[in-house]
């Protein structure tokens, strides 16, 4: 028989254990309910209660793995609250627990807390550890933006571009931002359409509707279309947001407008430009020109002036019309030098031959010497555009300049040079010839004299030139001693056509006479004395000729 006290003692021992136990169990209980909570809290995005849930579960837990767990989302939760200490325990979460499954998105949170610093290099380095399959679709939109973006500032934009294109057109937080970025830098690489339409979409945007008007513009006129330019650029000038863009905005209106070729709309904006942000060498020659289509010659000028160092089409344009301009303000010196600085850039071909042209014709009225620019300029025309319609009228000027600086070699050559010589050209050329037989003749060279005056006979336009030949003909017979010769001349001069109006015609009587004379035959003195007596009564008085050095009286017949 057991003794009664021994008997209670049992009794009590066994109630405690099952107390304990019971209590255990509690604990156990209210442990997992803990865990559980705190995961329905960081689901609602409550980080602090459920960081607390987190350590306290990590406190009473005995399972090793939803330890690891707790430990994981107490520094998720960290994370998302800014805590200091927070990267750190995930590190140290990451160290201690190599085999976790939260690994994967241990590393993602790593790289979000380093995005959100700014530390985009750090935010890749954790990025390149995370595993893409192993996310969900909201963590892999979250994913594809920030690593994206980080790509972005990191100058990365291939990698950016693609991370953002595979998020732009799903429904996820990101797809609008992603849509922005990556249609700006389809922008940037000049991806125009495709920027545009990644643009249009994000029209009446809360975040980004106020600013994809701006480049929507900014692509249209890039792609040349100016009349959308001019519908939609002025209603970006409503818009506060763009004030700092107020300048430009004109700029492409006033330039739209230039294109468009409403030079007065164009002159209303681009002067607002000019005032406000002021403009780059294609705004000035814009404003330039509007300037000269209104005929204010002196302010194109101004504006022309500013586009002419980069040495470029437009700086070719800028020298052509500030040349006419300067015609137009009777400044010929200035605008000569601008048609040559035209000439010299070379672009456009057609305006290269023009300018060249008028350098030189405006050389030819301001200069008249014998070797100066309008020579100069003309022959290099000339050379440069052989078959140019110009080219009679080139060859015209020349002849004038080397007839009045008596280059008749020049002359005759530029005349040789025409495939047609007109009517009254010809006239002149024959008039060129026989000054050059005359040159030759003075300078005692009778062979080539006398070649030029019958090649110059031969041309047989001008009955003076024809007169005029025949009487140096004849002077030079006389000087070759062949008198007989040298008579006939002078005979055939008297009889032509026209050489009574000459006024070698009374001089033609003197040569005859000596001819006569230094025949020494009678029959001759006789003709001589005729010869000199209708020299003697002629009623004009002649100096003394170059060519005939002959004082001879009737008394010596």
């Amino acid at each position: 028989m057991k003794h009664p006290l021994r008997k209670s003692a049992l009794v009590l021992l066994a109630f405690f254990t099952i107390a304990v136990k019971a209590q255990r169990t509690a604990i156990y209980v209210d442990a997992d309910a803990l865990y559980k909570t705190g995961l329905d809290l960081f689901d609602k995005n409550q980080y602090a209660s459920a960081q607390k849930n987190f350590i306290e579960y990590a406190t009473l837990s005995k399972s090793s793995l939803l330890k690891a767990d707790a430990t994981y989302y107490s520094a998720a939760c960290g994370i998302e609250l800014f805590n200091k200490d927070s990267e750190w325990l995930m590190r140290q979460f990451i160290e201690k627990n190599p085999s976790s499954t939260k690994i994967n998105n241990a590393y993602f949170y790593l790289g979000k807390s380093n995005y959100r610093k700014k530390k985009y290099q750090e935010t890749l380095e954790f990025f390149e550890k995370v595993d893409t399959y192993k996310l969900d679709k909201e963590q892999l939109s979250e994913f594809r933006f920030k690593r994206g973006y980080s790509y972005l500032q990191k100058g990365e934009d291939t990698k950016a571009k693609a991370d953002f294109f595979e998020i732009k057109d799903i429904d996820n937080k990101y797809a609008f931002p992603a849509n922005y970025y990556y249609s700006h830098l389809s922008y940037k690489e000049k991806n125009y359409e495709i920027a545009l339409l990644g643009f249009n979409r994000l029209v009446g945007n809360e975040n980004f509707g106020s600013v994809v008007p701006y480049y929507i513009t900014q692509i249209y006129f890039i792609q040349g279309k100016y009349e959308k330019v001019t519908k939609e650029a002025p209603k970006l000038l409503n818009d506060t947001a763009n004030i700092q863009k107020e300048g430009e905005i004109n700029r492409m209106i006033g330039e739209s407008y230039f294109n468009l070729k409403d030079y007065a709309k164009a002159l209303e904006f681009l002067k607002k430009t000019e005032l406000a942000s002021g403009l780059n060498p294609q705004g000035n020659y814009a404003l330039g020109y509007c300037y000269y289509k209104s005929n204010d010659c002196s302010k194109a000028v101004q504006n022309f002036s500013k586009t002419t160092e980069a040495k470029d089409s437009l700086a070719q344009n800028a020298w052509y019309h500030m040349a006419d301009c300067y015609i137009k303000m009777n400044e010929k010196f200035k605008a000569k030098n601008a048609f040559y600085s035209a000439y010299q850039i070379s672009f456009d071909k057609k305006l290269t031959e023009d300018a060249l042209f008028s350098f030189a014709k405006l050389s030819y009225e301001l200069d008249f010497s014998p070797y100066n620019e309008a020579v100069k300029g003309f022959t290099k025309y000339l050379k440069e555009y052989p078959q140019s319609p110009r080219k009679e009228e080139c060859y015209t000027i020349l002849i004038n300049v080397y007839s009045t600086t008596k280059n008749y070699s020049q002359a005759i050559t530029s005349i040789e040079s025409l495939e047609n010589i007109d009517p009254i050209l010809k006239v002149t050329y024959q008039k060129l010839i026989y000054y050059k037989g005359v040159e030759y003749f003075n300078n005692g060279d009778l062979d080539n004299a006398e070649k030029q005056f019958k090649k110059s006979q031969a041309q047989n336009s001008d009955l003076k030139w024809n007169s005029l030949c025949q009487y140096w003909l004849g002077e030079i017979s006389y000087l070759r001693k062949d008198y007989t010769t040298a008579i006939k001349k002078k005979k055939k001069f008297q009889v032509l056509q026209g050489s009574v109006q000459l006024s070698e015609y009374d001089l033609s009587n003197y040569a005859l006479g000596y001819a006569y004379f230094k025949r020494k035959d009678k029959e001759d003195y006789i003709n001589a004395n005729i010869s000199f007596r209708k020299f003697l009564l002629s009623k004009n008085i002649y100096e003394e000729s170059k060519i005939t050095d002959a004082n001879i009286s009737d008394d010596d017949c």
